[in-house]
Parts: structure tokens; sequence; C-alpha cells
């Protein structure tokens, strides 16, 4: 495929930037626009970008794919709108980009946004949709879906902290129990328990408090859940995968002098030290490759899958935490990476159960 070719090219340079990256706590890496915003230009193309909730500012899932789009919009003739969920559901917000004039839209949120977009296409088949990060089996010509074996990234997460781990036990912080999610939790305890068989995973989901509103943007719950993870049962390394929430995980993690692991986006910079590693889904070089595609009308309907082996998932370079990991360990995660790419381990995704209609 076209998109898994251009990505190896965009992942470099993406590394080669990312050691100008400040590690600042309180800074956004989006210049974060206001909720349902228009970035105006002259054109009458019109992409939207939807959100679920106005999660904006989580360092990390939402905030890498309006990115992206930004950064398209800067170099490209279109307008960009970006649509949240703060006074809309998510099918209002598909209705209000379709009313709007929209041409492409983005739907960011996949497990949110999959039934409204198997809605809306079908209907609009003068539009184009793209789901990201959710896979859909059901075939429309205006439709492009993305997902992610990001359990082949997590496995080698599990790896270095199995080998870190100085209690023998993990925690993990995880927003919602969503296939999305779960697949980066059975890669991390795949990786984990066949580094160390007697490891120990303390795993709590921040949807199962009553009190919290809005799942993937609530740290004070993390950093609760992470303090109770340490306190009770010695959890001194935690992964975290709960969007925005991750703020909090890694602000207890530093307070308790443990460590602690980030998602989606390279996320070690937050805290620097603190954070071993990230396990990333380049969403941004994807959501790229695909805008630029369809403005220049090459974009092919169809699922899209994205592993190891395209770089479409990755663990992040570890510029802060390096010199605190064994050589040995590292010679570990770089030997298993091989592995996985050539096949010889096989690491469970949860996407495994669902059957492949992936466009060629």
């Amino acid at each position: 495929m076209r998109i898994i070719k251009k990505l190896g090219f965009t992942i470099l340079i993406l590394f080669l930037l990312s050691s100008c990256e400040d590690d600042s706590t309180d800074t956004n890496p989006v210049n974060e626009p206001s909720a349902n915003a228009t970035v105006q230009n002259e054109s009458t193309e019109k992409i939207c970008l939807l959100f679920n909730e106005e999660n904006l500012g989580d360092k990390g899932f939402n905030d890498s794919q309006y990115s992206a789009a930004a950064k398209v919009q800067m170099e490209e003739n279109f307008q960009l709108i970006v649509i949240t969920g703060e006074k809309n559901t998510s099918r209002e917000s598909f209705q209000k980009a379709i009313n709007m004039g929209c041409n492409l839209l983005v739907a960011t949120e996949g497990y949110a946004m999959k039934n409204n977009i198997l809605e809306f296409a079908p209907k609009h088949p003068d539009k184009t949709f793209i789901l990201m990060d959710e896979r859909v089996d059901i075939d429309y010509p205006n439709l492009i879906t993305t997902y992610f074996k990001a359990s082949e990234a997590a496995y080698l997460a599990g790896i270095l902290a199995a080998d870190m781990s100085e209690t023998g036990v993990l925690g993990i912080v995880a927003g919602l129990g969503v296939p999305a999610v779960e697949d980066l939790l059975m890669g991390f305890r795949q990786g984990a328990r066949d580094t160390k068989k007697d490891i120990t995973i303390h795993t709590e989901y921040i949807s199962d408090f009553a009190e919290t509103t809005n799942i993937w943007s609530n740290p004070n719950i993390a950093a609760q859940i992470t303090t109770k993870m340490y306190n009770t049962v010695a959890a001194d390394i935690i992964f975290s995968v709960a969007g925005g929430s991750n703020l909090g995980t890694f602000s207890a993690a530093r307070k308790l002098k443990i460590k602690a692991i980030g998602v989606d986006a390279d996320q070690d910079h937050l805290s620097r030290g603190v954070i071993l590693t990230s396990v990333m889904k380049n969403l941004d070089n994807v959501l790229e490759i695909l805008i630029r595609d369809y403005l220049k009308g090459n974009l092919k309907s169809g699922s899209n899958v994205f592993g190891l082996t395209d770089g479409g998932v990755s663990i992040s370079p570890m510029l802060y935490s390096k010199h605190l990991i064994p050589s040995d360990t590292l010679d570990k995660i770089t030997k298993t990476r091989k592995s996985i790419i050539d096949g010889k381990i096989k690491v469970i995704s949860v996407w495994d159960n669902t059957k492949e209609n992936n466009a060629q």
C-alpha cells in the first residue's frame, strides 16, 4: 500500500526532530483551537476533524491528529474545521459537518464514532470519510479505516517494564476497555510475562470510577489510581493507557519516585527520566498521508492495518531514559523487535479475532 511506503520516511523525520522536544509538562504541543473552530483560507475545500469529546490538550492521541491536519492545512489550500463533542453528541457532530459542507470528514476517536460513520457514509456517497484507530469490515467506496496492532510495540514495553521492576509488580491505568485499549494491554502483559513468568500485573480502569465524567481527561483520578497501586500492591512501573488522564499518572509517578510508560505519542519529554518509554501509534503520520492523498485524488477506500513491520507502531527512542536502562535489556528489546517483524514471535492482538478486510 502507498501509505505504508510513505510512512517509513515520515517516521525517520519524526525521530530526527524528537531530540529537539521540550520537556515541560505544562506546554501544549499544539496550538489548541477553540471548540468547533475553523481555520480559514480562500479555498472552498473543507475538511472536518471530529473529536468525540473536547479533549485537545491530551499531549497524545488527539493532539497528534490535530497537529497532522493543521500541518497539512498550512501547506495546502483547504479550510480545516474542528468539531468537538463539548455540546454535541457524535451523531450531532457528523450532521453538523455535513451541514457545513465538509467534503472530507475525519473521525478521530474510532471506538466512539464507528456506528455514526457507518450510518453517515452510505447516506452521503459524495463525501469521503476516514475512521481512525478502529477496524471495520463493511466496505463502502467512500470510507477509509485505519487500525494499529499496537500490541506489538506494547510487547516491547512489557519487556522493559518486567526487566526494570524492582518489586516484581507492574500497574496498568487504562481508560476504558475498548478494543484499541485492550490491544495495548494484551501486548504489554504478554511481553512482561514472557520476560518474567512470576511478574504480577495489576490493572485498573478509570471508567470504573463513578465520579468520572471524562475518562480520557481526568488526571486527578489517574493520579489517585497510580498512588493506590503503589501503596497497596507496590507497583513500581505504571503503563498509562488513558489519553489526557496519563498526565496524572506521570505526575504521581514523579512524586512517588517510580517509573511510568506513556502511550499513543512520544510522551517521554513530559517527565524526563520518569517515563521509561512510550508505546506509539503513529497516528499523525498516517493521517497526514491520508489527507494529502485525498487532496491529490489518490485516496483509496478500504481498511489499513499498521504494525511494527511498516513503522505504524513503535516505542519511543527513550532519549531521556536510555541511560537508566541496562544494556542487556536494550539488546533484548532490539532483538525481540526483529523477531516480531520476522514472524518468529507471535504477539496476540485483539484484532486477530476479527475478520480481515485489508485494502491492498
